[in-house]
């Protein structure tokens, strides 16, 4: 596995628990906060690597998830709407590892500006 393969498991994987973790009642406001900071920059992340390896359809996906968890322009809806979006995402990043981890062409190791533009 690659140094990008493996930043792509550990960010879905970090971000995937955090997510399950939501979904629980938690009182303290501060752990939603610093949740939408890192599910939207790992989400920022797959998305530029998505675009870079030509897989379209995953960035799209990980921009909307961008938007959605976006921390300075905030979505406010229920706590119920959350707890399904947080699920929703978690298996998006579930599914990230996936396409990523099982990807038989490896565009990853192929593309030089990839490697020079994430380090």
């Amino acid at each position: 596995m690659n140094k990008l393969k493996k930043k792509i498991f550990l960010l879905s994987l970090i971000s995937l628990c955090l997510l399950v973790i939501a979904v629980f009642p938690i009182p303290e406001y501060n752990f939603f906060i610093l949740l939408r900071w890192i599910i939207t920059f790992a989400a920022v992340y797959i998305t530029y690597v998505s675009y870079k390896s030509k897989k379209m359809y995953w960035s799209w996906v990980m921009g909307i998830v961008a938007l959605v968890f976006n921390p300075i322009r905030t979505f406010h809806f229920e706590k119920e709407t959350w707890a399904v979006i947080d699920i929703v995402v978690a298996v998006l990043f579930g599914v990230t590892i996936l396409i990523f981890m099982i990807d038989k062409k490896d565009e990853l190791g192929k593309d030089e500006s990839l490697k020079e533009g994430i380090k």
